[in-house]
Formats: C-alpha cells, structure tokens, sequence
C-alpha cells in the first residue's frame, strides 16, 4: 500500500505512516513474556527468600489493623472475614517461615 500520498494533505496516523516517521512500535508480546517469567523463576538465596517472608508477614498484619480500625457495631462482616482469612494466611506464612529454619 503506498501511503505517501497521506502526507500531502494532513498527517496521517495509520500503522504505515506511524511505522515510517518512527513513531508507532511494535512490541512482542512474547519477549514481554518471557522476561517477566524469568525474573520470577530466578531462584533466591535463602536470605532473600526469608526476608520477602518476613515482609510479607509485616504487610499483612498492618492490613489486619487497618481492617480492625475499620469496624463498625454492624454491617461489618465482610471485614471480620477479610481479617480472619488475612489472620490464617498470617499463621500459614509464620509455619512455613518455621519450617525452612
């Protein structure tokens, strides 16, 4: 397709004149893809892996204090279970963290 004549007469934005004045780039998703996997199967040390634990816990349980300071005497009970199912992660994380010591 020749899109030269576009040009001439206003300033065209379809693919092929974007590609030709180096404004529109293609990007492969599958390169995108590929990176992202990469940087999560990267195994860590063991240090590394302990502390990303220890944070999560930390992160965790300043979310259960800011659901707590949430509560009202009623209509709350999705935020009692938010806090239970955050609490049952929390021990699940502290055994795990146990365990690998």
């Amino acid at each position: 397709m020749n899109t030269e004549w576009h040009e001439k007469y206003y300033k065209c934005y379809c693919k092929p004149c974007r590609e030709r004045r180096g404004e529109y780039m293609t990007i492969n998703l599958d390169d995108i893809l590929e990176r992202r996997t990469s940087e999560f199967t990267q195994r860590k040390t063991p240090h590394e892996e302990e502390r990303h634990l220890n944070m999560t816990i930390k992160v965790l349980k300043e979310q259960v204090e800011i659901f707590t300071s949430r509560l009202e005497p009623h209509d709350t009970g999705h935020i009692h279970t938010t806090i239970s199912t955050l609490n049952n992660r929390i021990v699940e994380l502290e055994n795990d963290n146990r365990d690998k010591l």
